[in-house]
């Protein structure tokens, strides 16, 4: 075999492999070889692009929340890990643990603070988020929550009333 032979096998191996790449992974690859009868030399430069995702599993979530006369006299409620989360990144900005108060108007709860780790958030006009640094193999975080009460408020058991949502940055 000589080596023009070679060189055009050669080439057209490397065509089918960056074809491969295009085609499958969305990879673009930029080929740059010698003329045939040269000196054989052959470079490939593969460029990927990994786009950003967040992902989140919540792993536990009460349903409900009940108010007590002691709540009531000491004027708010606080629950203790009542939401546990499981979040994947590849964001190293991180991302937004988003809330939002789905009660009615006539809610028993003048405002919500959110505890994640070390961070703390009150709402306002029914939402707040809470930034969360990028953790590179992903991270399991417990939730809490401090329900301040209104004047109103009445004993009893009251459906969750907060929703928990995930925001890229």
């Amino acid at each position: 075999m000589n080596k023009i032979d070679y060189t055009s096998k050669y080439i057209v191996k490397v065509a089918l492999v960056a074809l491969f790449l295009t085609n499958i992974f969305g990879v673009r690859v930029i080929y740059g070889g010698s003329v045939p009868g040269h000196q054989t030399s052959a470079k490939i430069t593969i460029i990927a692009t990994v786009l950003e995702q967040t992902t989140m599993t919540v792993l536990k979530q009460i349903q409900e929340i009940v108010v007590t006369t002691d709540d009531i006299m000491r004027g708010y409620v606080d629950i203790y890990a009542a939401t546990r989360i499981n979040v994947r990144s590849n964001n190293p900005a991180g991302y937004l643990l988003a809330f939002e108060d789905l009660s009615s108007p006539s809610s028993i709860f003048n405002s919500v603070n959110v505890r994640v780790g070390a961070r703390e958030v009150q709402f306002s006009q029914n939402r707040g988020w809470v930034s969360q640094p990028y953790v590179r193999d992903g991270v399991t975080l417990d939730v809490s929550y401090h329900f301040l009460l209104t004047k109103n408020a009445r004993p009893g058991t009251y459906r969750w009333p907060l929703m928990i949502a995930i925001l890229s940055v």
